[in-house]
């Protein structure tokens, strides 16, 4: 018998994800998000096959091949079991990451240390598909084109060291217009898939409180939220505030978005030419208090807009005074 050159690597690392499952009881996270059979084969042991496919780089194809006899359940079972609308996987992937953090890292770390959650998307291009569930024409911001595909909006935490993705969401488009194919008729919108696919139809500000909301309850630690020009909106900055979170980020320049700075409402571009900029070569121009107003409301507490210079660039970040 030719045992092949990975065998034993693959027998280590199998060892190590189950030590890994049983200290962070990954049996009963699924559990607690529905993932869990009446018969057959036990839920852990196909969960286990998919884990260890991401560290051997061995699709399930490949390994039910080359040793039929280490894999007892079919092909069937295993992709009847990833697909299934019954398992929450966003709840799965925030509950096991807090678990990490509260174990494992938080530990090892000062208490004064500051943590943050951090938002960005990206483009998951799609652009030779025509059927898939919920394709859309997405925007693409760094070839300024449109392409089909998602956005995949991710949810990460971070002490300055580590970063560990939280949760996450597909997104289509919130337009009917530019979605190229709708959802499954055959899926029950009671159902966790059923959610889930009406959330990747919301707007981005929507997920994004969604996510930050589940969080808090998930008890991850952080006091901070972290993301880009595109997320920042008075309105966001508020609901934001609202969860107990600060929050870091770029202020949009746009003549639509006004902050009331010296008793008047202005955009950024006006704060910024109205003030008077440090000399020099400082890569720290210059910081102004102002309010985020949303209608008639304003943040009860001092915001800080400073203006940093980045090669030839301007950039206006916008965060609470502490």
């Amino acid at each position: 018998m030719i045992v092949p050159h990975h065998h034993h690597s693959c027998e280590a690392a199998s060892s190590k994800i189950q030590r890994f499952f049983a200290e962070f009881h990954v049996g009963h996270i699924l559990r607690s998000c529905n993932a869990y059979k009446l018969r057959g084969f036990a839920v852990m042991a196909i969960f286990l096959v998919a884990f260890e496919a991401v560290f051997q780089r061995r699709s399930f194809y490949q390994r039910k091949k080359d040793a039929p006899e280490s894999i007892p359940f079919e092909r069937d079972t295993f992709y009847r079991f990833l697909n299934s609308c019954a398992i929450h996987w966003r709840k799965f992937t925030l509950i096991l990451g807090t678990a990490i953090i509260q174990k494992a890292i938080a530990p090892l770390t000062s208490g004064a240390r500051r943590n943050v959650l951090i938002i960005d998307d990206s483009l998951f291009s799609r652009n030779r598909s025509k059927k898939v569930e919920l394709l859309a024409r997405v925007y693409d911001h760094v070839s300024g084109t449109y392409m089909k595909g998602f956005r995949m909006l991710t949810l990460g935490w971070s002490d300055g060291n580590t970063f560990l993705p939280l949760s996450h969401c597909l997104l289509s488009s919130s337009s009917k217009q530019q979605q190229l194919q709708g959802a499954s008729e055959d899926v029950d919108p009671r159902s966790n898939g059923g959610k889930q696919r009406k959330l990747a139809q919301c707007k981005v500000p929507e997920v994004v409180l969604t996510l930050l909301q589940e969080a808090r309850e998930a008890g991850a630690p952080a006091q901070h939220v972290l993301f880009d020009s595109w997320f920042c909106s008075p309105a966001s900055l508020h609901q934001i505030h609202e969860l107990g979170y600060d929050v870091i980020a770029r202020v949009k320049k746009s003549e639509k978005m006004h902050f009331c700075f010296q008793g008047r409402m202005q955009d950024v571009m006006a704060i910024y030419r109205s003030q008077k900029k440090r000399r020099g070569r400082s890569a720290y121009l210059l910081s102004v208090e102002a309010e985020a107003s949303r209608m008639a409301s304003a943040f009860p507490y001092g915001w800080s807009m400073s203006a940093t210079r980045t090669s030839a660039a301007t950039t206006s970040s916008w965060s609470r005074r502490t």
